[in-house]
């Protein structure tokens, strides 16, 4: 497990640290860092991510703001 900090709040104690997995025999849960309780499961995070993704407008890289 990895230990990360995401910008998201444990529903349990309010911490801001998770345990997400890095290997495969690791299973598929995020859970809290400081109380072990289980936050969601990692398919469902990469959706939320990509779908805020989407949602972002695109950023212009340099070359495209000087032109």
């Amino acid at each position: 497990m990895m230990r990360v900090t995401l910008d998201l709040r444990c529903n349990e104690c309010g911490h801001n640290q998770f345990h997400m997995p890095v290997q495969r025999m690791e299973g598929h849960g995020i859970y809290c860092a400081s109380c072990n309780a289980f936050l969601c499961d990692t398919h469902n995070l990469e959706k939320a991510f990509q779908a805020i993704n989407r949602a972002a407008p695109a950023r212009q890289t340099p070359a495209a703001l000087s032109a």
